[in-house]
């Protein structure tokens, strides 16, 4: 007995088509969500590993490796880093505001990445070597960095430079480093006037953070 088999039209094709690529796009939308819900990372071994994208805000990367991890493009905002080791770690355009990587090592080239109000103090045995370019460091905690150079289009406004090193490159004309702190640990390349470039010597940056918790 023959059974008659309507043929399929290209009209059904096309629907099969996009029924599959909706199925596609929620099996990767599924997949994204379960690995920006996983936020606990610290102590782990994350060389190479892939986060670009991903939203991770408040992740907890304490002790954890990521040399050379892509966290381009990720949403990291208040996440820790402390003491993590961050060799060539890609944050290009992520976004770090608040977040804490006291106490890191390692080696970054910086572009186009928010790191307002972060905390990046460095400890005699661990710093951060920090090679800028359009990077956003509004009032972000630089102690004892090694910052080298500053390049184009960085903002440092209002950052703590405390003995930060800042001798290994020039410091771009376009940076902005109005009300940055200093002080005689500090280290400029030759040449670079820091008052000129609007930077605050910490007994006046003290006394005037002082005066200002005082009228609050």
């Amino acid at each position: 007995m023959k059974t008659n088999t309507a043929p399929v039209t290209d009209r059904q094709h096309v629907l099969r088509g996009l029924a599959n690529m909706i199925v596609l796009t929620l099996l990767l939308c599924g997949a994204t969500f379960c690995r920006a819900e996983e936020k606990d990372f610290h102590d782990q071994d994350l060389k190479h590993k892939d986060f670009s994208k991903a939203v991770l805000n408040g992740a907890n990367f304490t002790d954890a490796v990521l040399d050379n991890a892509n966290m381009a493009n990720a949403s990291l905002k208040k996440a820790v880093f402390k003491d993590a080791s961050l060799n060539f770690v890609s944050f290009y355009m992520a976004d770090l505001s608040g977040a804490d990587l006291s106490g890191a090592s390692g080696t970054l080239v910086l572009s186009y990445t928010n790191l307002s109000q972060a905390n990046l103090e460095g400890t005699d045995t661990s710093k951060l070597t920090l090679s800028l370019n359009a990077v956003n460091l509004r009032g972000a905690n630089l102690k004892k960095c090694i910052i080298a150079p500053v390049g184009y289009d960085c903002d440092l406004s209002g950052a703590d430079l405390r003995g930060a090193n800042l001798r290994g490159g020039a410091i771009s004309p376009t940076a902005k480093l109005k009300k940055a702190i200093y002080d005689d640990d500090t280290a400029f390349p030759d040449g670079f006037d820091p008052v000129a470039a609007g930077c605050v010597k910490a007994e006046a940056g003290e006394k005037k953070a002082a005066s200002s918790e005082t009228k609050k």
